[in-house]
């Protein structure tokens, strides 16, 4: 058996180190950054699938990702280049607005503690446990008791997870990159 280059051995290494089996979870998975600022949300999703055809979707990225970082962190100037005739405007007003109204989801939804919570963003493959920690971190900070279940399937449907066996984004576009 012809044995392979020492780079080629890293590659394939690192592919089986990526895949995970179910009872994995992967932190960050497929959409990265932008899903712990609330881009998959529905408030959210309802300005993008608006805009979708008229707005690039690298800009509307690009928008959200200022946009809702500005929000989150409270801060007072933006730094936000539009496009030169100014039409992007009312998408960028629409995109504030609906990351406000994430940022105004009360704090007895899990919602609103997933996208706050920084122990959320350092959870580890095959860590399902963790979110017991997390719900008591939430209760401690002054939140009502949220299980584990009721954690994780909110954490899905803010695509703060990948599917089982999903390898993260990144990696799938360039293995060579890890």
């Amino acid at each position: 058996m012809k044995r392979q280059p020492k780079q080629k051995q890293r590659i394939t290494k690192r592919i089986k180190l990526a895949r995970t089996n179910k009872r994995d979870v992967v932190i960050y998975g497929i959409e990265g950054a932008l899903a712990a600022y609330g881009y998959f949300t529905p408030q959210v999703q309802r300005v993008i699938k608006r805009w979708r055809g008229r707005i690039p979707q690298w800009l509307i990225d690009h928008y959200f990702s200022r946009v809702s970082a500005a929000a989150l962190w409270r801060e007072r100037k933006l730094d936000l280049q539009v496009d030169p005739g100014g039409t992007h405007w009312p998408f960028i007003w629409e995109l504030a607005a609906a990351v406000e109204m994430v940022r105004s989801i009360p704090n007895t939804h899990p919602t609103h503690w997933l996208l706050r919570l920084s122990s959320v963003h350092r959870l580890k493959n095959g860590a399902p446990d963790l979110w017991k920690e997390i719900g008591w971190e939430i209760k401690q900070k002054g939140g009502p008791g949220f299980s584990a279940f009721t954690l994780r399937q909110a954490a899905k449907r803010l695509h703060l997870v990948s599917p089982p066996g999903a390898a993260p984004a990144a990696f799938k576009a360039s293995p060579a990159a890890f």
